[in-house]
């Protein structure tokens, strides 16, 4: 069976299914408890949830994954 993936979170963290943890794009398994993968590039990007505080990194919230700023 494989392994569960995580959902992006937006264009640079993914969020862990299993520990709620919000990891950084480049990361391949989840920091906190190595018990998910990165989701795949084609994974929709969905909207914060109230409960998704967690690990929130408000620096990479506002860049996109090309390292571009999104507020300019």
């Amino acid at each position: 069976m494989p392994e569960p993936s995580g959902r992006w979170v937006n264009t640079m963290q993914w969020q862990c299914p299993k520990c709620a943890w919000v990891n950084a794009s480049e990361d391949d398994r989840c920091q906190k408890c190595d018990a998910s993968v990165r989701p795949g590039e084609d994974e929709p990007v969905r909207a914060w949830g109230p409960l998704d505080l967690i690990g929130r990194d408000e620096a990479l919230a506002s860049k996109d994954r090309t390292g571009e700023d999104e507020r300019d």
